[in-house]
């Protein structure tokens, strides 16, 4: 007979736990994220000292008798919900990331099979590009750093380089053609399964738009165009050439003011989670980044500006 984890007695033949007892540790865990989320929002808005921080926490935790796993949650969701909400001002997002490493610890030394070890990474990463969104936007786009080496592509006079991401898909629109149709009139049988018609074939070609995956490399944005290095072609794509961006929970979407309107997309990659067939791996089975809000708000505030 099962023991009820969360009452501690005898749960039934039939049963790991009362319903009853479930219902109201599930209760107790949505009341508990919500309370955690808001003290997360509270402290962003008033960076508050973290001793006042930790009791707070301390006393929602043990009140609705909340996991680990739970708590690190929901901190992360907020953090990172914080993150896109607006440009993170340096001391902010130091602060964000400051509060991770105390509930969670050190980034660096989560080990990779943990519960946490991708979620933490990305929710770092996305604290990181929201504070890169705020310099630039304030004039201080030099002042990005995390790009120790030497810029891949050869950039132009007068450019500074924004952000880089280094697996990324490129695909674009692409017409493809099909032709459909058939025979007028009757058809007579001559044999078994054989027939022959009378009359003319009738038919006619049906075009549509499909995106195609074209090439992978690296990608690399400046304060004046885009780059893309691939394994097939690289290319540069200055902003004043493109007539429209397109959002992406993923990547960015775009059309230039050349190319029959058809759009072009690139799509970020996140190679710690993508499998890999020796040193490469296949389009279709690529697991993507969503830092496409990031992407799309960067070029839209470029362009906007001259």
């Amino acid at each position: 007979m099962a023991t009820c984890p969360y009452c501690g007695q005898k749960a039934g033949f039939f049963s790991k736990y009362h319903e009853a007892c479930f219902l109201e540790a599930e209760k107790d865990r949505k009341l508990g994220v919500e309370a955690i989320r808001a003290v997360v929002e509270a402290a962003f808005t008033v960076i508050e000292p973290t001793p006042e921080r930790q009791v707070l926490f301390s006393n929602i935790v043990s009140r609705y008798r909340l996991s680990p796993d739970v708590v690190g949650d929901a901190v992360l969701g907020k953090v990172d919900e914080l993150s896109r909400e607006t440009p993170l001002e340096t001391t902010a997002a130091e602060y964000l990331s400051q509060l991770c490493e105390d509930i969670l610890g050190d980034s660096d030394k989560i080990p990779p099979k943990s519960h946490f070890y991708h979620p933490y990474k990305l929710t770092l990463l996305n604290v990181a590009l929201s504070r890169n969104l705020w310099l630039v936007m304030h004039g201080a786009g030099k002042a990005i750093r995390g790009y120790p080496n030497p810029c891949d592509v050869v950039l132009q006079p007068g450019e500074d380089r924004l952000a880089e991401f280094g697996t990324v898909q490129y695909r674009k629109s692409v017409m493809v053609s099909s032709h459909t149709g058939g025979y007028n009139g009757i058809a007579v049988r001559v044999a078994s399964g054989l027939y022959y018609r009378f009359g003319e074939y009738a038919g006619h070609t049906v075009s549509s738009q499909e995106v195609q995956y074209l090439d992978n490399g690296f990608f690399v944005l400046t304060n004046k165009s885009m780059y893309f290095a691939g394994q097939q072609t690289t290319f540069r794509v200055p902003y004043n050439s493109i007539l429209r961006f397109k959002a992406y929970p993923d990547g960015l979407g775009f059309f230039r003011s050349i190319g029959a309107g058809r759009e072009e997309i690139f799509t970020v990659v996140n190679p710690n989670l993508t499998p890999l067939s020796g040193l490469r791996y296949f389009p279709k089975n690529a697991v993507t980044l969503h830092v496409g809000w990031f992407l799309y708000n960067l070029v839209t505030f470029l362009t906007s500006t001259g």
